[in-house]
């Protein structure tokens, strides 16, 4: 974008100016802007860098990761989500949502994966030199298991997913040959007993072709030698017993569960990677001004562009975010 008069410094509004223009690419009329992500500035010819603002220059471009979603999609969760009485204020990707509870700078410096497995999908985002550069979804996630273990065991949805909670892991060497646990069948008028080491081949199966998701979407990306600081876990999966060590030996990468980080006043309980996203949303919403990336500079690289047109949630979003504020340490 042009800065309007001469040169001048750069201000914060040539930033938000840049980030509207990068939000009015063309898309297919069922794909909507989640999120216009800033990787690095370009002022007058001056690449890669980090914080624009204060520059003279007379033309400012970016480079900008574009986040899209679902019309469909993201019409029929706001519109549950407003069902149950609770007004939508921003619409946040996942996995960036978790990342602001779980990543650390020097890892996002030095490249990571951090996958959030769901219900029904696995999410990808893959942080190099600080900001984003590579989003996606794969279409499986911990649904899948427990579906397998429904067609492996041939027992009822609910109780096979308490079995998975239950005796699940994904490393069946770990789990002894004798071990036997009981299960109901359908119709629950009767038990009858299962191999733990079977469960944990089911699942075993279904977390490899996982991991081989992973890895062939960020090869295809060019990443997947730039991502020095491994593979991080979140979602409630990310605690299945034997992931951390079965991703390790598949992707030969370091792998970690992914912890909330950085908040204070919350339970105990919440310290878990199923709550990642939930305690990461809670970091966003405490932000004054639009956040950043998680690189602690909302001026600069990662700065990003959350605008919903038409949201308001008034004086209820100011005491809201107050009291949010207040579980973050200064």
């Amino acid at each position: 974008s042009t800065i309007p008069g001469k040169q001048r410094p750069i201000a914060e509004e040539d930033i938000e100016r840049a980030l509207e223009g990068a939000r009015d690419m063309s898309l297919p009329t069922n794909r909507e802007v989640l999120h216009s992500i800033a990787r690095f500035f370009v002022v007058d010819g001056q690449e890669q860098v980090t914080d624009p603002v204060g520059m003279y220059g007379g033309r400012l471009d970016m480079d900008t990761h574009i986040v899209t979603g679902s019309v469909t999609a993201i019409q029929n969760l706001t519109q549950c989500v407003e069902g149950a009485g609770v007004q939508v204020e921003m619409l946040v990707f996942s996995p960036l949502a978790a990342a602001e509870a779980v990543l650390e700078d020097e890892e996002k410096e030095q490249g990571v994966i951090l996958a959030d497995i769901g219900g029904g999908t696995t999410e990808i985002a893959v942080f190099v030199e600080g900001s984003i550069f590579h989003t996606t979804v794969i279409p499986v996630g911990g649904y899948h298991l427990t579906h397998d273990l429904v067609a492996g065991l041939r027992g009822p949805f609910s109780h096979v997913e308490e079995l998975k909670l239950q005796y699940g892991s994904c490393m069946p060497s770990q789990i002894d040959a004798e071990e036997i646990v009981e299960m109901e069948t359908f119709g629950g008028q009767r038990t009858k007993e299962v191999s733990r080491r079977r469960i944990a081949e089911i699942l075993q199966a279904r977390i490899e072709e996982i991991l081989e998701m992973i890895y062939i979407d960020v090869k295809r990306a060019g990443f997947d030698d730039m991502v020095a600081a491994g593979l991080v876990f979140t979602g409630g999966t990310a605690q299945l017993p034997g992931l951390i060590e079965l991703s390790e030996m598949v992707l030969r990468m370091p792998v970690r569960k992914g912890m909330p980080n950085g908040m204070q006043g919350l339970s105990d309980s919440l310290n878990s990677p199923a709550y990642a996203t939930s305690v990461g949303l809670l970091h966003w919403a405490a932000a004054e001004e639009k956040p950043d990336n998680g690189n602690g500079n909302g001026n600069g690289i990662g700065k990003l562009d959350l605008k919903m047109p038409g949201v308001n949630l008034g004086g209820f979003a100011g005491a809201a975010r107050k009291w949010i504020k207040t579980l973050i340490p200064k």
